[in-house]
């Protein structure tokens, strides 16, 4: 069994400047809300907290230019900087994406860094499992997904506590992280709530079937970049 390491840090709450943050009133991003910029953040004034971004908003940012250079995604009503990715990191999504391509039936998908929308929520896990066929505009960005497949490196304890959370909460059922710290493979299955009930660690020498496909064996080692 693996142990397991306490990782870096990881994506960020995105820093606004005072230009932005009178482009967005300009665009009418806050509505009926109040908002300040404080230290880089927006909090709603008199009531001291963080504001909350909605999907037309978070949209409407994008569209005005102001993640440029940026990868970001809407994680529980926040605007997430995410960790640059590394060569290992691509090296992961590949070998993840090129797995289940194989072992894949007809009527699914495998999606690579593509959002799905939930309540407050626009994650883009690394790699997706969905039912679907190309061409369906409606599927293009759907709500659930079979599996959630994150690799991580700097974003480990990101991915292991607000994606999960994320992902329990939109019911999808099964959630691997492809852990580049410790070369193992952790795998969440049974949404309960914001989390998982059934939790397993499989390290290069395992296989495992994701609950979509039960039949088709993935040899761990097959997922692991090499380190340098």
């Amino acid at each position: 069994m693996s142990t397991i390491s306490k990782p870096t840090t990881g994506p960020q709450p995105k820093r606004w400047t005072v230009e932005q943050y009178h482009q967005l009133g300009e665009l009418g991003a806050f509505k009926d809300e109040r908002a300040e910029l404080i230290d880089g953040h927006f909090y709603l004034i008199h009531e001291g907290i963080r504001k909350q971004w909605t999907h037309e908003e978070y949209h409407c940012a994008d569209e005005a230019g102001m993640f440029h250079g940026e990868h970001v995604e809407l994680i529980d009503g926040e605007i997430y900087v995410m960790s640059p990715i590394s060569r290992r990191h691509a090296d992961g999504i590949l070998r993840v994406q090129y797995a289940f391509l194989a072992v894949a039936p007809d009527g699914y998908l495998v999606r690579t860094q593509l959002p799905i929308v939930g309540d407050a929520s626009e994650p883009e896990p690394d790699v997706g499992l969905v039912i679907g066929e190309l061409g369906n505009l409606e599927q293009a960005i759907p709500g659930n997904l079979e599996l959630a497949v994150e690799v991580s490196l700097s974003r480990l304890k990101f991915d292991r506590t607000e994606k999960l959370k994320v992902y329990a909460r939109q019911q999808i059922q099964e959630y691997w992280i492809l852990n580049l710290v410790d070369d193992c493979l952790e795998v969440h299955r049974g949404v309960l709530g914001d989390g998982y009930t059934d939790q397993f660690v499989l390290e290069a020498g395992d296989s495992v079937s994701c609950l979509a496909i039960p039949d088709a064996a993935i040899f761990v080692a097959d997922l692991m970049p090499k380190r340098k």
